[in-house]
């Protein structure tokens, strides 16, 4: 069934499901009253729409309206009103392009706004739908949402992370492989999860706070919990860009090694040809009084000179051990 511009599920003895003109309307027709729990889903490109429907929810804050209807990106983040908590966060990680989500959260009420289509919130629809969640309160149906929003941050942790222990097994095996692009990649990957979680922390850490009034005492520890998860992931994710730092460092004196090993190839070599091009330009010089000109063995004595020297180097550079 496709989605129109708002969608409503509300919560209690009965628990309904309304959805707005053209669309077929699975369970009731009217409003919830207020007695009610109710979570409301808004595409925010209908402005009209959503307008009422959050003037209907409650009295909105100037900048609750302009967050939901501006046209430019949100930053993650919280704001406390003196009715709602309002929050934002960037969700469907896997997919690459991330969708704004608007989180309001009242005191018998939970809505979530966003542009079009969003995995996130209609995978965690059909959840509350079925297990009828609504009847523990909005504050339980927040935890489910951010509890999926969690998981996909672990599950983008968990590539990144495999991205980055196969850059250390080639680095180790392969330390002439040029990996700094994938390293790049990797940091940047890894900045771009930080940069999207950090502001999302202080939302879990708000509702698990005690002195928050929309969370009820027997939903607190589900969502103390879900504080503790995100903290954990926003630590791993400080721990990685941290040992990438040292990859980097590693990987560049590795590379530098590397150079000094050929270098130290080159020059053996050269010092092995010295001797043998110093006799050769010598006795190439052609000067009619030197002795080994006229002498029989004279081209087999500096054949052998030039040998004699070049294994005395080649004996003592063993003994030093250069070439271990």
């Amino acid at each position: 069934m496709r989605r129109g511009a708002r969608r409503t599920l509300a919560g209690g003895d009965d628990v309904r499901a309304q959805w707005t003109a053209n669309e077929r309307v699975d369970e009731g027709t009217d409003w919830p009253t207020d007695a009610q729990a109710v979570f409301v889903d808004l595409d925010v490109s209908r402005r009209e729409e959503t307008q009422s429907t959050v003037r209907r929810l409650f009295l909105p804050h100037p900048m609750v309206m302009n967050r939901l209807l501006e046209d430019v990106e949100p930053r993650a983040g919280v704001q406390i009103y003196p009715d709602v908590m309002a929050a934002t966060l960037l969700a469907d990680l896997k997919g690459g392009a991330r969708t704004p989500v608007h989180l309001i959260l009242g005191r018998n009420f939970l809505l979530t706004a966003h542009a079009g289509e969003c995995r996130l919130v209609t995978d965690v629809w059909q959840l509350v739908l079925r297990r009828a969640v609504l009847k523990d309160g909005p504050d339980l149906v927040l935890y489910v949402l951010l509890q999926h929003h969690l998981r996909a941050y672990e599950a983008r942790l968990r590539t990144l992370e495999t991205e980055y222990e196969e850059i250390h097994t080639v680095m180790l095996n392969h330390p002439y492989r040029n990996l700094s692009h994938r390293i790049l990649q990797s940091r940047q990957a890894f900045l771009s999860v930080s940069r999207h979680l950090r502001p999302e922390l202080p939302v879990a850490k708000l509702l698990a706070s005690n002195d928050f009034a929309y969370v009820r005492d027997q939903n607190r520890p589900y969502l103390q919990d879900l504080a503790t998860g995100m903290q954990n992931v926003a630590d791993e994710v400080q721990a990685a860009r941290e040992g990438l730092s040292s990859t980097v460092e590693g990987y560049t004196s590795m590379q530098s090694n590397e150079i000094n090993k050929v270098m130290k190839f080159l020059t053996i070599i050269s010092v092995l040809a010295l001797p043998a091009t110093t006799i050769a330009s010598i006795y190439g010089m052609n000067f009619h009084d030197m002795p080994e000109l006229t002498w029989s063995f004279g081209y087999w004595y500096s054949l052998g000179l030039m040998a004699a020297i070049t294994g005395s180097l080649l004996a003592y550079m063993t003994f030093r051990g250069w070439f271990r």
